[in-house]
């Protein structure tokens, strides 16, 4: 019953004889797993996927958008050290040279006023190169600081939500902003005004923004008719 049968196969999750051998298992299993990456690696770097992260990296992030402008701005300040070097010509204040075309390239790219210190009787190649960058410089500290702005008011916007308190005592709660939240801010308003009462109506929702929900209850309640009391209070 124990001897092996002549002839017959060997197992193939035998271990070889061998030190350091591997079983077939094992070696179809790494040979499964090395194919597995290599794919993965060849499909993560063709050239839709390898566009498709960097626009993910550059656009979809503050860190990348502030990247994507940094590096703008040094293009464009690279473009308008050679432009003034090697078109301009000079002038009495900027010569030709690298120090002089770096630093007219970067103050007239940073203050859209420093073209009005190019005289009048300069030649027509520099007024228009001087005006070029400036325009260029304008119209990226524009939109620099808009992103700025916004990822301000995002931050803002945040520590309001998170850290913000209403502090009432005669109030109506009302959760949640459906297309009937407007409705029933106004037969609330109706309620105080038939009752002579005074308090809050507080609207808590985050479906939309705050200030989205204040403009639209001013927009909607501003001309009603009878009007709002001055003891009753619309808070988001």
């Amino acid at each position: 019953m124990g001897n092996a049968i002549p002839g017959a196969p060997r197992s193939t999750t035998r271990k070889v004889s061998q030190e350091g051998g591997m079983s077939l298992d094992q070696l179809t299993t790494m040979t499964t797993r090395k194919f597995r990456y290599g794919h993965r690696l060849s499909h993560l770097f063709k050239p839709s996927k390898l566009w498709e992260i960097t626009t993910a990296v550059f656009f979809g992030t503050a860190v990348g958008q502030y990247s994507f402008l940094s590096i703008i701005a040094l293009v464009l300040l690279i473009i308008g050290t050679i432009v003034w070097a090697l078109a301009s010509g000079g002038t009495a204040d900027y010569d030709t040279s690298l120090d002089h075309s770096i630093w007219l390239s970067y103050t007239t790219f940073i203050d859209t006023g420093t073209q009005t210190g190019v005289s009048a009787d300069q030649s027509e190649k520099v007024k228009f190169i001087v005006v070029v960058l400036s325009g260029l410089g304008f119209i990226f500290n524009l939109t620099f600081l808009s992103v700025v702005v916004d990822n301000v008011r995002t931050l803002l916007d945040r520590l309001y939500t998170r850290y913000s308190q209403l502090f009432a005592r005669k109030h109506v709660v009302i959760l949640g902003w459906t297309n009937k939240t407007l409705f029933l801010v106004d037969e609330l308003i109706s309620m105080f005004i038939e009752t002579g009462g005074k308090g809050d109506i507080i609207i808590m929702g985050n479906s939309i923004s705050r200030y989205e929900m204040l403009r639209t209850v001013e927009l909607t309640f501003r001309r009603r008719n009878p009007p709002k009391p001055r003891g009753v209070r619309i808070r988001v």
